[in-house]
C-alpha cells in the first residue's frame, strides 16, 4: 500500500485462478508441494480476491491464470 501512493507509480497485477479446486489440483499433480503448501497459496489467492473485491481499482489488471489446451 505504502509503494502505490510514491512517485515510482508501480503497475498492480493480480494473478487468480480460474478455481480453487483446479489449482489446488494442478498444484497437487506436479507433486512439488507439500499439502500444506498447496493450503497456504490457496488461502493467499483468497486473499487477494477478497482484497479486490474490497478495494476497487487497486490493481491495474486482473488476469486469470487458467490454463489453456490447444489440440
Amino acid at each position: 500500500m505504502t509503494l502505490k501512493n510514491t512517485y515510482l507509480e508501480p503497475r498492480y497485477v493480480l494473478l487468480l485462478p480460474e478455481t480453487q479446486e483446479g489449482h489446488e489440483k494442478r498444484l497437487l499433480e506436479k507433486g512439488v508441494y507439500t499439502y500444506e503448501q498447496v493450503q497456504l497459496t490457496l488461502k493467499q489467492a483468497e486473499f487477494y480476491e477478497q482484497f479486490n473485491g474490497e478495494h476497487p481499482g487497486f490493481f491495474d489488471t486482473i488476469i486469470s491464470s487458467g490454463i489453456i489446451y490447444y489440440t
